[in-house]
């Protein structure tokens, strides 16, 4: 095992620097990117392909629940069943 260690720190040492490539230097690998730029006319456009549309916001129109409790109370009174959503972790799978 140490041999194995000063065998691999000895390569580390021995090999020559290599030129960054260019994300470490910050340089876009394909070239100059031009940026768009956002002008007063094409404003109106920008905000519509934004925002959401009436059907993808159309969760916002319903009678949410500050607790789980007040959910089960509301659902039992109106004879209706109750969605209940567990997940553990980041919605997005990002942990």
């Amino acid at each position: 095992m140490t041999l194995a260690l000063s065998l691999t720190l000895a390569g580390l040492a021995l090999t020559a620097p290599q030129e960054p490539t260019a994300a470490e230097s910050g340089a876009s690998p394909f070239g100059e990117v031009a940026m768009p730029t956002l002008a007063r006319g094409d404003l109106a456009a920008w905000r519509a392909y934004l925002l959401p549309t009436e059907s993808e916001a159309a969760f916002e129109a319903l009678p949410w629940r500050a607790t789980f409790a007040d959910g089960l109370r509301a659902a039992d009174e109106a004879g209706l069943p109750l969605l209940l959503w567990v997940m553990n972790g980041h919605p997005l799978g990002c942990t």
